[in-house]
């Protein structure tokens, strides 16, 4: 029975009505009726999930209904024109239906703190400070990365060396490699990271986070633990420096 009721709700988000209807439709009277429960009942397509308790009952999708609450209670009062100016260019720089990839982009995010981020980088989008391609690229960036490592992008803000929260942060494209070493994590710590241009995007719009401060290390810039330079990276990066 569970798994019917889970099978028709994706067939019901796959209606892009139903999807629009959600960010579409959302009016100032739904959201002043949320402390009395009123929201998620006058949403169509939640209706769905409040007829079915069982279905509501379980722990993942009650989550999926709170950060879909979150997110609208944070952008219902952005200019509405704008939001379906977006809508359109998310779904034509997509090549999909903008509606339900903002479902499936909710649904996949595993921090409820996440939705902040992402409305912070909505809000940037509607006021013309980054581009749909950002925004696309900035929101998968959040999808990959635990919030707790999301919370320390920040202090490469200047250029640092190589601890356990780098990993993520590099794969998830928020960082570059400022400075290559020969021994990684060990003698001088010599692999340096620092924010590249996504990553100063995430933190100044979607982190609101200060980053004035922020000044490009020598992308050249190469740690050599040992006396010697070879010399052929000296003619191929001038700026070598040797560490003992």
């Amino acid at each position: 029975m569970e798994n019917d009721i889970v099978s028709d709700f994706q067939l019901s988000v796959l209606n892009s009505q139903d999807a629009e209807a959600i960010f579409g439709d959302t009016t100032d009277d739904i959201i002043a009726a949320a402390d009395k429960n009123g929201l998620l009942e006058k949403l169509p397509i939640i209706k769905y999930f409040v007829a079915a308790n069982k279905f509501v009952e379980d722990f993942r999708n009650r989550r999926f209904l709170k950060k879909i609450y979150r997110f609208l209670y944070q952008t219902h009062k952005y200019n509405k024109k704008k939001i379906k100016a977006f809508f359109e260019e998310f779904s034509n720089a997509s090549i999909e239906n903008g509606y339900e990839l903002m479902l499936e982009v909710l649904e996949r995010l595993d921090n409820i703190h996440k939705v902040d981020v992402m409305t912070n980088l909505l809000k940037a989008k509607l006021d013309g400070q980054i581009t749909i391609d950002d925004f696309i690229r900035l929101t998968a960036s959040l999808r990959i990365v635990p919030y707790v490592d999301l919370k320390r992008l920040p202090d490469y803000i200047k250029s640092i060396g190589t601890r356990y929260d780098t990993y993520m942060l590099y794969a998830a494209g928020l960082l570059y490699n400022s400075a290559i070493g020969s021994d990684g994590v060990g003698v001088n710590n010599s692999n340096h990271y620092q924010l590249n241009d996504n990553g100063l995007l995430f933190v100044k719009y979607g982190l609101k986070q200060d980053v004035s401060s922020y000044v490009k290390s020598n992308e050249q810039l190469i740690v050599v633990a040992d006396d010697e330079v070879p010399e052929q990276m000296q003619g191929e990066y001038p700026n070598i420096t040797s560490v003992h």
